[in-house]
């Protein structure tokens, strides 16, 4: 009987180590993200209090409809908060966990899964597109590889539907796939970086051919189901997601959000796809970054290999935004934005050995940023399509977590203090809205609402100082009798290329004036030059015609009703017209000081 007692009493320890020994276990589990109290993982709570206050304003400011907010210190989160509405006109708050239309954050899933293939020694880098897929067999493609479709330097285009309904005469992913090979690519293939959409389609394309899966199938049973990733779904017309998590879609500007979409709308994507299509959440997205910064495993399974992660996190090209050659800007300190394999990589500006972030965004307003040697995650998801808050969130993600020691210490160059303040617009079609000229990254910026802070180039020889991401627009900053900046002017360009088409010229035109009258088109809109009631008239797209007077001693021409508008011939060495030139001005009177850095919000 004795035996049998210590038997027992032997049996129900070890059963209790091992229950003990699974519950801790169960805490520490890498794939899951337990709550922790800030100061238990070195960070400040009251950082986090600021951070989140930050993105409070934004919605309370409404530069965001709603956002869901998550940080994660040393796989422990420390911060998880939601803003604002996941359905405005329904009155549904946003809550955690909330379903996000993520679009280009699907690209990073789609490159993980030609790295598995890549892996499993069914692909190689250097394979062209035109082994696997028959619209790439031609002269203009036929040497594109996926090495260069992983990176954005294939040259292919940003996207070949301009449409929802584009998209929809497509009846598969392979159909769109063979039709970009077709289109062929826009630039030499390998020369430069170029965002495409298309690009990632044809991957998809790709992995479906050599998968003998669907892209939908394959993703799911390689990687998200492996990595536990339950919230991460394609929403597609074959596959709809059943639930009301989605946050309902908004697009347009600061204080003018209008819904495009809602859950109890058909999704508008036709089936899975490379560049766009995944819903997901911020603590599931977190995973996946996770398994990036842990070299390929994830709760001690290796999903990639660490050559793939090498493959996926190497440096290759500075970023440009989508459809520019223009740097994509970034709001953190020093820092220059580089892209990798399916990745987005800020790396030092002056170090640029090796990533310092990781991560990627989505147009509808998501961005994920992840920091390896930190052990630090930061998602920040929204549905207002047509905002940048994210790289605003940058700036103070940076000042009030990462280096704060460095943002607090940088000292305003004293050339730069007689424009630092306040702007306010005279023009009555800007309403009172308030511009701030201020220092970021060591260069003068101007903080422009609902948009993102804008750093400046240094004066050009008209005093203009050309805005770095919009080299049509920049700043002239006027100084009173007492020398003091006392205006800011905000200058906008829109150069227009004068058309071949040959238009009827009136007998009273006078000789100087023929060679201006014309069509001009850019994009879609064509801007008609006419010689009208002794004077040129200018008439955009059918709108009514606009009267102007002018020339002035340098050339220019002004609106009649509008004198805050230039307009500029720009003549060639042959004496021919190659650019109308529209120049829109904006005056500010300078109102306060400030001391070159934003407060931050109070609670």
């Amino acid at each position: 009987m004795k035996k049998l007692i210590w038997y027992y009493l032997v049996s129900m320890f070890i059963l209790c180590l091992i229950t003990l020994d699974g519950a801790q276990e169960k805490k520490i589990n890498p794939s899951n993200f337990p709550s922790a109290t800030p100061e238990s993982q070195g960070i400040s709570a009251n950082s986090l209090d600021k951070l989140k206050n930050i993105v409070k304003g934004y919605y309370t400011d409404g530069q965001i409809v709603g956002a869901e907010l998550l940080i994660i210190k040393n796989r422990h989160t420390v911060l998880h908060e939601t803003f604002g509405w996941l359905d405005r006109e329904a009155k549904k708050i946003m809550s955690k966990n909330t379903l996000f239309n993520i679009r280009s954050m699907t690209k990073p899933l789609t490159g993980a899964g030609i790295q598995l293939l890549i892996d499993q020694g069914k692909l190689k880098p250097s394979d062209p597109i035109s082994k696997y897929l028959k619209g790439f067999k031609n002269k203009k493609s036929r040497y594109i590889t996926i090495e260069q479709v992983l990176s954005h330097r294939s040259g292919l285009p940003l996207t070949i539907m301009t449409s929802m309904e584009d998209m929809k005469k497509y009846k598969t992913l392979k159909s769109i796939a063979e039709a970009v090979g077709k289109t062929g690519p826009q630039f030499s293939s390998g020369n430069k970086f170029w965002y495409s959409d298309a690009g990632a389609d044809v991957l998809g394309a790709v992995i479906e051919v050599v998968s003998g899966e669907s892209l939908e199938k394959f993703i799911y049973k390689n990687l998200l189901n492996p990595m536990g990733m339950k919230d991460t779904l394609y929403n597609t017309l074959k596959t709809p997601i059943e639930s009301k998590r989605i946050a309902s879609l908004y697009g347009g500007t600061s204080g003018n959000w209008k819904k495009f979409w809602d859950y109890n709308n058909e999704p508008f994507y036709p089936f899975a796809m490379g560049s766009q299509t995944l819903f997901s959440t911020p603590q599931d997205y977190a995973r996946f970054l996770k398994m990036l910064m842990d070299k390929g495993k994830f709760a001690q399974k290796q999903i990639l290999s660490e050559k793939a992660i090498n493959r996926i996190l190497t440096p290759l090209s500075r970023m440009k935004t989508m459809g520019t050659n223009i740097f994509m800007p970034t709001g953190f300190f020093q820092m220059e934005v580089y892209y990798g394999q399916m990745a987005t990589i800020y790396i030092d500006a002056k170090n640029k050995n090796e990533p310092v972030i990781i991560g990627h965004s989505g147009s509808d307003g998501t961005w994920a940023w992840a920091w390896p040697k930190d052990d630090l995650i930061i998602l920040y998801f929204t549905q207002s399509r047509g905002q940048e808050t994210g790289i605003r969130l940058e700036r103070y993600i940076d000042e009030l977590l990462i280096r704060p020691e460095i943002v607090r210490k940088t000292m305003i160059p004293e050339k730069y203090k007689p424009f630092i303040g306040k702007y306010i617009a005279k023009n009555l079609s800007m309403g009172n809205t308030i511009y701030t000229v201020m220092v970021q990254n060591n260069c003068l910026a101007v903080d422009i609402p609902g948009k993102m802070i804008l750093e400046l180039k240094e004066p050009d020889k008209e005093e203009i100082r050309i805005i770095k991401m919009s080299p049509n627009a920049g700043l002239r900053f006027i100084k009173n009798s007492t020398g003091k900046v006392s205006e800011m002017e905000l200058i906008q360009t829109t150069r227009v290329p004068k058309g071949i088409e040959k238009v009827e010229i009136p007998e009273n035109c006078p000789e100087k004036f023929k060679y201006l009258l014309g069509k001009y088109t850019i994009m879609r809109l064509i801007f008609s030059v006419t010689w009208q009631k002794n004077t040129l008239g200018i008439t955009i797209s059918g709108h009514e015609p606009k009267l102007l007077r002018g020339p002035d001693k340098r050339g220019s021409w002004f609106i009649v009703k509008d004198p805050s508008k230039k307009i500029i011939f720009e003549i060639n060495t042959e004496g021919k017209v190659k650019y109308l030139s529209i120049i829109k001005s904006y005056k500010f009177i300078k109102e306060g000081e400030i001391n070159g850095i934003d407060k931050y919000p109070k609670k």
